[in-house]
């Protein structure tokens, strides 16, 4: 929590960390979601700075710009490559939600969110994890993910909520109220599409 807060250059509130904590785990019944916050939270993977004093011989040196002493935090949010790829999720958030969301760390590494009620705040952690998942799928490479996989891979995570939720019979309460946003704005982007083929 401490190394978090010294990266954010701003204290995070005791109350902050507990609603993080307990509202993270609890956005999703998939365990490999949660796995995934875990190892966010705990800062688990490892970056150039842990390998070198592991390794010796090893630079910390970030695999995707370059820079020497690359930290946890660089290489998830302050590399200049990375910072190109949240820049492209964040205007897309803002696109689906339809109004201006600040461009913050401790939104799209922790999931602090702040300003939205209890359905947008799932369906806002969802596409921030999905970003997350595809940014990990690429620990130690200097490609990033593209805007394309994560569409697919919300769209995947929605769809296991549909499941989840038809399952429980509360397909309106689990499912449309929370992924309605996500669902007009793929239908959108459908429809422009459907528009350029025709005139093609």
């Amino acid at each position: 929590m401490v190394k978090w807060a010294q990266n954010f250059e701003e204290p995070v509130l005791l109350d902050t960390w507990e609603i993080i904590w307990v509202r993270n785990v609890k956005f999703t019944q998939a365990q490999n979601l949660r796995e995934k916050f875990y190892k966010m939270f705990y800062r688990w993977h490892l970056d150039p700075q842990k390998m070198s004093r592991m390794y010796p011989d090893l630079q910390p040196k970030c695999w995707r710009c370059g820079c020497l002493d690359a930290t946890y935090y660089h290489i998830w949010w302050l590399c200049k490559n990375i910072k190109v790829f949240w820049i492209k999720i964040w205007w897309n958030i803002q696109r689906i939600f339809r109004r201006r969301i600040k461009f913050t760390p401790q939104l799209f590494l922790l999931g602090i969110v702040s300003d939205c009620d209890s359905k947008e705040i799932i369906l806002m952690l969802n596409l921030i994890t999905a970003a997350r998942l595809l940014v990990g799928q690429c620990w130690k490479k200097e490609s990033l993910p593209t805007l394309q996989e994560w569409f697919f891979k919300v769209s995947y995570l929605a769809e296991m909520a549909k499941i989840s939720a038809f399952l429980k019979d509360q397909l309106q309460e689990k499912y449309l109220l929370v992924w309605k946003r996500w669902i007009d704005f793929i239908q959108y982007k459908l429809d422009i599409k459907k528009y350029y083929l025709v005139f093609e």
